[in-house]
């Protein structure tokens, strides 16, 4: 509403225009947003806000392809976080395990929030155990060993490890610590749904996320998450 009243105020403030498309994605409401972007693009053609609201557009829609050409758009306008991890995610969807690395390794050349370490992690671990690269995963295991030991991200990771590596002592023991955490943050959501999809049980995973969804009111990170999902559990 806030941002509505905004362009009804004044018709051609960019910046209102991409708060509510912003908006209007995390409401999965994707049809609206595009009207929106056609204005807003109208404004500001060169701004590489509206490729990187296109590309979450595409990945709500599954449209994984369409998303990687629009975020490699953004990029060229902007080194953005957010645009080279999703980027990182994408090609680990699509299967280019060594791409989605680069991307990840592309990261460490920009600043960024700390708070993003622990996805990009996962992803670290994700590719590393799609490419079977044992040593990667074997320095990880030292390189964390001063985390905090009840992060629920070290121990998916820690799972992830010891699945690749066949420890099944390790395996079940990690295991059953992620089995007894209730999600409520939407970090937990998505790391509890990616260690239900590894178990194969993808139905549980789509109904946790189902009810992230309801607490968290459509967020995007569980929207996306949601449809990776559906793309990559076996047909």
């Amino acid at each position: 509403k806030y941002y509505q009243t905004a362009i009804e105020v004044d018709n051609s403030f960019y910046e209102s225009y991409c708060g509510l498309i912003d908006s209007l994605i995390e409401l999965n409401e994707v049809d609206l947003a595009i009207d929106y972007i056609r204005k807003a693009i109208a404004l500001n053609p060169k701004n590489s806000d509206i490729s990187y609201l296109l590309a979450k557009i595409c990945i709500l829609k599954g449209e994984y392809n369409d998303a990687f050409n629009y975020l490699e758009e953004a990029l060229k306008k902007d080194d953005n976080i957010l645009y080279y991890l999703d980027l990182a995610k994408i090609n680990y969807i699509l299967g280019k395990y060594k791409q989605s690395l680069i991307n990840l390794e592309d990261i460490n050349l920009i600043k960024y929030n700390d708070k993003y370490d622990g996805i990009i992690d996962i992803y670290y671990i994700k590719n590393y155990s799609k490419l079977y690269d044992i040593k990667a995963l074997e320095n990880y295991i030292n390189r964390v060993c001063k985390f905090d030991k009840d992060n629920i991200i070290y121990k998916y990771n820690m799972y992830m490890i010891y699945k690749v590596l066949d420890n099944k002592e390790k395996l079940s023991f990690y295991s059953n610590q992620l089995k007894k955490i209730k999600a409520n943050k939407i970090e937990e959501y998505i790391v509890l749904s990616n260690f239900l999809s590894e178990e194969q049980r993808y139905k549980e995973a789509q109904k946790l996320l189902d009810e992230g969804l309801k607490k968290h009111k459509n967020s995007y990170e569980l929207l996306s998450q949601k449809k990776m999902l559906e793309f990559l559990q076996p047909k």
